[in-house]
């Protein structure tokens, strides 16, 4: 793949390569190289140098490169920052593009569970099982549907309440009635 542009990076990207610190150094790779080095930051907690990283390679040409890989490392930067209304965003949007994919999903899902908003999680899981993952991806997502379950709250509460009639001159003559049965 040629060269995509020249990146000016900050002494964490440099750490991230093993370059060690240094205060500012000029940095030639490869889209796909940028964007290992964008997830591995994102993996250390470095989030705003790997959202530097994204920000220049989405001012790229999308014809030359796959922008949906910078969106997906978009997007899990918002889920680690707790934004997750725009994770789920830029998720749904990956997901409409390309509905077959399971991986968005998988990731909106755990975005979703997250925040406790399982039914919507659930939805997407039950949509990963459907499209024939891969085995190991059907376990983990079987898994998770049974932490959706295993946490899901019913809550059932009835209440009755009996009390003598003020009203004498409309009683019936009977001095008990049979409530279904159960008098």
């Amino acid at each position: 793949m040629p060269l995509v542009r020249s990146f000016l990076l900050c002494g964490a990207a440099l750490l991230a390569l093993g370059a060690g610190a240094q205060a500012l150094e000029r940095v030639e790779t490869t889209a796909d190289g940028a964007l290992a080095v964008a997830a591995k930051l994102i993996e250390e907690g470095g989030y705003g140098e790997a959202e530097a990283i994204l920000r220049t390679l989405a001012a790229g040409d999308p014809e030359k490169f796959d922008m949906r890989r910078v969106d997906v490392l978009a997007a899990r930067i918002a889920h680690e920052r707790g934004k997750t209304t725009e994770a789920v965003r830029i998720l749904s949007a990956l997901i409409e593009y390309e509905p077959e994919d399971w991986r968005p999903r998988y990731q909106m899902a755990s975005a979703l569970m997250d925040v406790r908003r399982d039914r919507e999680a659930e939805k997407q899981l039950r949509e990963i099982l459907r499209l024939d993952p891969p085995p190991i991806v059907e376990a983990r997502v079987k898994n998770d549907l049974k932490e959706i379950d295993r946490r899901r709250v019913v809550r059932l509460s009835f209440r009755a309440a009996a009390a003598p009639s003020t009203n004498i001159n409309s009683a019936t003559s009977d001095e008990t009635f049979d409530l279904f049965g159960f008098l």
